[in-house]
């Protein structure tokens, strides 16, 4: 599945039609692929994101929906793997972490990275270090080390002194002609991440899609009825993607290019209103916990 790369952003969406995506999501035979951003989306943005661990109800209800049939959730997520292993250990849900850079499938415990080779990370310790040194005259600010990128957060600066040194980073970054061949600077809420060229949500919610369409590629989980042997119609039928920022767009773009030929694709926004690609919205993460929450009521 490739992205629609003419796909126009929307000056505005609808809310989400709860009672369709429901009864949509009841009635389908086929596959059923759940995408959900963590922070932002099923986690309110907080300074300090560490203390901001899954509520027991969303585990209950996510661990729920890995139970019904032919249905695979996905945590898809900027947050180190480290952590994301940490926070949705149980096996049945799968998670995607640093924005793409590995994957751990529904029902399996190995991840898998993005790329086939360990990419080029000899560029960390540049950009560490011009984050650093911009950090060091903002208060409140911090700079996150991932393994494969570094994020430069500013959600605890007073004033405008954050959003100056965001702006001071990306222009720092982005006037490097060497660096930036092999680095993206993306802007998301109260952070500007540095990150692999060519790694992102969408990449790998991509590369996610095409294992399911694939015979014989996709996970089975306990509960799932597909034949192995590669008879069935792999299509997922239902798909539903949910993200909060920038760093979702391009999420959004791949599922809205799989519309055509699931059932029923919805792609939403949580959060205020701006420029998006999703087909629809929800107000914030309490309206996005009710609808996780209605599906995993959903008696299969």
């Amino acid at each position: 599945v490739v992205a629609d790369s003419t796909l126009k952003i929307s000056p505005g969406v609808a809310p989400v039609p709860t009672q369709k995506v429901v009864e949509q999501y009841s009635q389908t035979n086929g596959m059923r692929i759940l995408l959900f951003d963590y922070d932002g989306t099923l986690a309110p943005l907080v300074s300090d994101t560490a203390k901001v661990p899954p509520s027991a109800d969303l585990m209950k209800n996510l661990v729920r929906l890995s139970t019904h049939k032919n249905t695979f959730v996905y945590i898809v997520s900027g947050r180190d793997r480290n952590n994301l292993q940490e926070l949705f250990a149980n096996p049945a849900i799968g998670i995607v972490a640093e924005h793409g850079m590995v994957v751990r499938h529904p029902h399996t415990t190995q991840l898998e990275p993005y790329f086939a080779s360990p990419p080029d990370l000899s560029w960390l310790p540049r950009v560490h270090q011009t984050m650093a040194d911009i950090s060091a005259q903002a208060p409140g600010s911090r700079v996150e080390s991932k393994p494969s990128g570094l994020c430069f957060h500013y959600r605890r600066c007073c004033g405008d002194t954050g959003e100056h040194s965001a702006q001071e980073i990306r222009t720092a970054l982005e006037r490097d002609g060497t660096l930036m061949a092999g680095v993206e600077v993306i802007s998301g809420n109260k952070v500007v991440e540095a990150r692999c060229r060519g790694v992102n949500k969408g990449a790998m919610v991509s590369r996610i899609l095409d294992k399911f369409l694939l015979p014989g590629e996709h996970p089975h989980p306990p509960n799932s009825d597909h034949p192995q042997d590669g008879t069935s119609d792999r299509t997922p039928s239902f798909v539903l993607c949910m993200g909060d920022d920038r760093t979702d767009e391009d999420m959004f773009a791949v599922c809205n290019h799989l519309s055509p030929l699931a059932a029923s694709c919805s792609t939403v926004i949580v959060g205020p209103r701006r420029p998006t690609l999703a087909r629809h919205s929800l107000a914030g993460c309490a309206e996005a916990l009710q609808l996780v929450s209605l599906l995993a009521a959903v008696t299969d």
